[in-house]
Parts: C-alpha cells; structure tokens; sequence
C-alpha cells in the first residue's frame, strides 16, 4: 500500500509507506529517467537520525542519548543507538553512530547542529577491548583466537553488542592479559575446519 506520488511511463506507479517532506526532485514530467536515477526524495521529519562523534576516551556509545539542537534551549528529545555510521564524522575524524530520535523538533533538519547529552550509565563497564580486525564469524556467531601456547591457538565465542571505538568491549571468555590473534585470524578459522574435513575423510572414518 502507500500513497501514489509518481508514475514513470506505463510502469507501476510509485507509492511511498508514509508521508514527509520533498528535499529532491531529481526528473521533471516528461522527462527521459535512467534505471536507478533518483526521482523524487521526502524526507520524514518525525523520527530524524543524528550521527554523534563519539569521544575516543569514553568506553563506547551510549544505548540512549539525548538530542537537542544548539540553538535551541527546548528540552532534549530521547534518541536510541541504530548503530554504527559507515564513515568517521567528517569534522572531527572520530567514529561516529547514528541514533533514531523517538519524535521530530522545530529546525530538526540535514546538517543542523546538535547538542547530545549521556545519561548517568552508572557503574562503568568492564571488560576488555577486543579490535574489530580480530572477529570471525562462524555460524552467525562472532569468535577470536587466544594464544594458549608458542603455536597453539584457541578459538573463543564473544558478544559484540557492546562496540568502542575499532572493536567491541568483551567481558566474558577474554582477560587482561591474553594474546589475542589480529592478523591472520581468518586464516585460522580455515585451518581448524580444514583439519576437521581431512580427519574425517581419512578411511575407516
């Protein structure tokens, strides 16, 4: 379903889920399109997302900022981490994420500066910063390698739900201390199965 805003030819008329505000025209009537050539972009003002510059010294994104324009001293509009954003922020050069506000503000638009205030986070979090070059996945599971010894390696299940700046702050299965396998990870992860394959195609298997 949706509301018909345009019609290209005899195709199927193009329809949108909800409604917003045209910030594009990209073909005017009568006007020859390409395949993939943007027509027509709305924007939806009531849930923006805000990209926030995280601070390389504080222990990773928040779960729930608050978000407010600098301009403006109206009260802060509550904004849940999406997840990361694919580019560092283009001022600062550090990581940023992006956040869904719950509701649209006055002067809520592209480029508009924000002030992003942290709730108390209460205890801080513990655990060890594993860097993200270090991850595998296997299973829809994300797993490092640990040096157990001078050339054995141990393979051990992580959670990634808590990411920092280059990796993800793990607090089971991994202590300070330990030699975490960054370069060559990958490379692991095919000889163990490798292995596994070979054993059992060996005869009498």
């Amino acid at each position: 379903g949706g509301r018909e805003v345009a019609q290209v030819s005899d195709a199927k008329p193009l329809t949108i889920p909800r409604g917003g505000i045209v910030t594009q025209v990209g073909a005017q009537p009568g006007e020859m399109v390409q395949p993939g050539q943007l027509l027509l972009e709305i924007t939806d003002y009531d849930a923006p997302l805000v990209r926030v510059a995280w601070p390389a010294e504080m222990p990773g994104p928040a779960h729930e900022v608050g978000v407010a324009l600098a301009s403006d001293g109206a009260k802060a509009v509550r904004a849940r981490l999406v997840g990361a954003a694919p580019t560092a922020d283009p001022v600062t050069r550090l990581p940023a994420y992006l956040y869904r506000a719950e509701r649209g503000w006055r002067g809520a638009r592209p480029g508009a500066a924000v002030v992003v205030s942290v709730p108390d986070r209460g205890s801080p979090a513990h655990g060890v910063v594993v860097p993200d070059r270090a991850v595998v996945q296997w299973e829809g599971l994300a797993w490092v390698y640990l040096q157990r010894g001078v050339g054995h390696f141990g393979r051990v299940r992580i959670t990634t739900d808590r990411p920092v700046p280059g990796g993800f702050l793990a607090a089971d299965g991994i202590a300070p201390g330990d030699t975490i396998v960054v370069t060559g990870a990958e490379q692991l992860l095919s000889e163990e199965f490798r292995a596994r394959v070979t054993v059992g195609d060996e005869p009498g298997e």
